[in-house]
């Protein structure tokens, strides 16, 4: 039970109810289909803590040095493989969302979501772009991130391949597993479909997002509840969900509210569902039949879990670890795609 108390001193208050939904948590782990083809050995619950509170201060370290330009061969942490393991790939491991280099890019004055860019066809047309089929490539990262139209896009595509023999493969342009699970629907067709179906919507887009709408009327423009498959199939649910939190931010429309995270959970993201199942916040028989009903339920869960996720984070590092439910849900997210894949097991 050290470690446990070390974890508790640290970062949380001696609450029974917290310490409880920690525990099931854990339990979450060790019960995850993903995690229990993963791990042969049942994980102890000191080293679930102790991985977690491991992650949160790497995640905090390595985003104070992104965020002044530094160096982070200069990180000290004893654990230096944790930190090799997220410097991997920032994008999928980071617990910052907003301090990954992508989305860091993406905000700059090069980037879609700029203030003098994301306004326009061009903007919202690059930011789907990026979201579906160059998010976390070597592309995205090196060559221009804003395409007036395809044309221009081919453009920069064939200088690149006359520069760089690297950019002939696939995946320097689409990585299919940039979200940790394979789709292989993301591939350059794309950016020719994508700006097809802006000429049908970008006046009827410019027009919503000129009055500061809802996070729900965005999400709802891109998947209408009448249209099983959204406007733009291969945007799915999931990348329209990030694309809606990056226009958030952006300043394009307002936040999330619980109903609307409820909702998109309820409607695509069983694995979270089932995770508010395990953490005991929502029961089988509390949720109910009706859509209603579970989006109710839902909700309420959510707002238990950020309270306790709440008590995770020191105000101290606030600034860097967003308190907000978008940076909450990716902080989890980033830590169990390091436990599914083994990455954190023995450290």
């Amino acid at each position: 039970m050290d470690d446990f108390n070390k974890f508790m001193d640290n970062y949380l208050s001696h609450d029974s109810e917290l310490v409880q939904s920690i525990q099931e948590y854990h339990n979450l782990l060790i019960g995850d289909s993903l995690i229990s083809e993963a791990i042969d050995e049942p994980i102890p619950l000191s080293s679930v803590l102790d991985w977690f509170h491991q992650f949160i201060d790497a995640s905090i370290d390595i985003g104070h040095t992104l965020q002044a330009g530094e160096d982070m061969g200069n990180i000290y942490l004893t654990t230096k493989e944790l930190i090799e393991i997220i410097k991997e790939d920032l994008d999928l491991y980071i617990g910052v969302r907003e301090l990954s280099p992508g989305r860091q890019r993406s905000q700059s004055d090069e980037g879609p979501y700029a203030l003098k860019t994301i306004h326009s066809k061009s903007g919202i047309f690059s930011a789907i772009v990026w979201r579906v089929v160059t998010y976390s490539t070597m592309f995205s990262r090196e060559w221009p991130m804003v395409f007036s139209n395809p044309e221009h896009a081919k453009e920069i595509i064939k200088t690149a391949r006359e520069i760089d023999d690297r950019a002939y493969e696939d995946e320097y342009f689409c990585w299919s597993s940039a979200y940790s699970n394979c789709i292989n629907q993301r591939r350059m067709e794309v950016i020719d479909q994508a700006w097809s179906w802006l000429g049908e919507s970008s006046d009827e887009w410019l027009a919503l997002e000129s009055l500061n709408p809802t996070f729900l009327h965005c999400y709802d423009f891109f998947q209408p509840p009448e249209m099983h498959s959204g406007r733009f199939p291969t945007l799915g649910k999931y990348c329209t969900f990030q694309l809606i939190c990056d226009l958030h931010y952006a300043g394009v429309c307002q936040a999330p509210t619980f109903d609307d995270l409820a909702r998109h959970i309820v409607d695509c993201n069983r694995t979270s569902l089932n995770t508010l199942r395990k953490l005991g916040v929502v029961t089988e028989s509390g949720q109910g039949n009706s859509q209603k009903a579970r989006i109710l339920a839902v909700r309420e869960g959510i707002q238990q879990v950020q309270k306790h996720l709440n008590s995770v984070i020191r105000a101290s590092s606030s600034e860097i670890l967003s308190s907000d439910w978008i940076g909450i849900k990716h902080l989890l997210t980033s830590f169990r795609q390091l436990i599914s894949q083994r990455r954190i097991c023995g450290i």
